[in-house]
């Protein structure tokens, strides 16, 4: 933060321009040494006046003893005032414009990402969700079919994925692996074809 200080000589229209630093203590002028402004004049004071920011006002405090004018206004002794900027102040021989310089903030950064390329937030499909019955039952399913492709074990024996039990059926299943109705099938089939033979063979 700094300090826009303007200067003219009441004897020259010439304007000076300083930039002063503000830190935390305030920034005296006069003809001291000291002060960051050069004046001149047996009527200043070593220290005439302080500038100083609080809180991001700008004041001034008359520490002369000649005294300070702003707008032509008298200035109490040791009393500070509050400064807009725009104000003409008044010492013996000079004539001051004083106003703070606040920085100008960085500009916020904006996205540049082309829409496309900005990732989307996961969404949910659209639709009627399934019910939990059904997506438990489309799990057995799966798991079913999942099943059917693996070697499975019976009587310590290892059988073939359920796609080769329908081709081998026939030849591969012994008579005593059948259930109980097939068994009975079978017996009657043989017993059907056993009285066949024996009734065209006696005529």
């Amino acid at each position: 933060m700094k300090l826009a200080i303007q200067v003219q000589a009441l004897d020259s229209d010439a304007v000076q321009q300083f930039e002063v630093p503000v830190s935390g203590n305030p920034v005296l002028l006069g003809r001291g040494p000291d002060s960051p402004v050069p004046l001149e004049g047996v009527k200043l004071s070593r220290n005439h006046l302080a500038l100083a920011v609080t809180n991001g006002q700008l004041t001034l405090t008359d520490l002369s003893s000649n005294g300070v004018w702003v707008n032509a206004q008298s200035v109490p002794k040791k009393s500070a005032i509050l400064l807009h900027g725009n104000e003409e102040i008044a010492i013996p021989g000079y004539r001051l414009r004083v106003r703070l310089l606040v920085p100008a903030q960085a500009p916020a950064v904006t996205d540049t990402l082309p829409p496309a390329a900005r990732a989307e937030p996961a969404t949910a499909p659209s639709g009627p969700q399934a019910s939990p019955a059904l997506t438990e039952h489309m799990r057995a399913v799966s798991l079913d079919k999942s099943n059917a492709r693996s070697m499975e074990t019976m009587d310590g024996e290892s059988v073939a994925p359920a796609d080769d039990i329908q081709a081998t059926h026939d030849a591969a299943i012994p008579w005593w692996r059948l259930s109980g109705l097939e068994r009975v099938v079978l017996v009657m089939i043989a017993l059907s074809a056993g009285l066949f033979f024996y009734y065209y063979s006696i005529y």
